[in-house]
């Protein structure tokens, strides 16, 4: 049944008639929209100065309703009605509220969740298939032949083969694969010379002479671990290791050397040789050099660095080599 703003009088209608009064009380304490309501129609009086006061049942001076202004409510909206729908409004804007201020005081991250880093790549065994499916030599007759200055030499028994460079024609052995940013590690020894001489070359380019384009990691027994540029390759500055790294003589040696963004990075028997930085060429293949020595290498082990992968050597553990400015090219 809709009720009117102004209360009925029939006797009939009691609790209507009370609850309107607490409608009419609380809209015109918050309605903005006056119309006037007679005074007589409010039986028994309710204060709309404090319009809790009809709940409570406080008796209202008469004063309070002489200035009563009730909103105007359009025909056939029930008080109650009104009154359920304010109430549901202001929840909802409650919540609403509430709700920004929590978005607001809470950290958000305005990038997405970051990209799980790549699974590190397995290690290549670079003696693991016969020598020239995986690489070729510079003079090409140095893999040639029935006897050959590149080797490889499998005893039984043995678990890991052995490379061996009598080298008698200077030059060097390279990956077919190219390589940019890797972990290279492999050990080497000389059987008898005191002054034997070989080395690592890094991103070494494709070109027929003894001293191609690429950076050399030293492995000159009194100076092993040195490194500089060779050919038309250029660095920010090259290492003069520091004298002592190689094991004596007819005893293998661990070398490890990291190139990652231009930089490289040496290791010699657990101790860091040192690095330089600004490599140019920044990628190419691995070659091993010739030069005059027999030299015998094995567990030879490269891999891929993944993108933002640390693989850099740790602390020294012996006094760095001397970093001087490369020569311009």
């Amino acid at each position: 049944m809709a009720v009117d703003w102004g209360v009925r009088q029939s006797p009939n209608f009691p609790e209507l008639r009370r609850f309107n009064q607490w409608a009419l009380a609380f809209r015109a304490r918050f309605s903005g929209e006056y119309r006037y309501v007679s005074e007589t129609r409010l039986s028994p009086p309710i204060s709309l100065a404090s319009p809790m006061n009809a709940f409570a049942g406080t008796p209202p001076r008469t004063s309070e309703l002489r200035h009563c202004h009730a909103p105007a409510v359009a025909a056939g909206v029930s008080a109650a009605a009104w009154c359920v729908r304010s109430f549901c409004r202001a929840v909802s804007q409650a919540l609403l509220i509430t709700v920004l201020w929590l978005q607001a005081e809470s950290p958000v991250s305005a990038q997405a969740d970051p990209k799980p880093a790549e699974p590190a790549a397995m290690a290549l065994d670079l003696l693991a298939a016969d020598l020239k499916q995986g690489w070729k030599a510079y003079p090409a007759e140095s893999l040639e032949g029935a006897d050959p200055d590149w080797t490889i030499l499998r005893e039984p028994g043995e678990s890991e083969p052995i490379l061996i460079c009598r080298g008698r024609m200077k030059g060097f052995l390279w990956t077919l694969e190219k390589w940019q940013d890797f972990e290279f590690t492999g050990e080497w020894k000389y059987p008898q010379d005191n002054d034997g001489n070989s080395g690592i070359l890094v991103h070494t380019q494709r070109e027929d002479r003894i001293w191609p384009t690429a950076i050399q990691i030293q492995l000159h027994q009194p100076k092993a671990g040195s490194i500089f540029p060779g050919g038309d390759a250029m660095t920010d500055n090259m290492l003069e290791a520091a004298d002592g790294l190689a094991r004596p003589i007819n005893s293998w040696n661990e070398c490890r050397v990291v190139c990652q963004n231009g930089r490289i990075s040496v290791e010699i028997n657990g101790r860091r040789a040192g690095e330089v930085t600004g490599a140019r060429p920044a990628g190419g293949h691995l070659a091993l050099q010739s030069e005059g020595s027999e030299v015998h290498f094995r567990k030879l082990r490269i891999r891929r660095l993944a993108a933002g992968e640390s693989a850099a050597p740790g602390a020294a553990a012996a006094p760095e080599g001397q970093a001087t400015p490369a020569a311009v090219k």
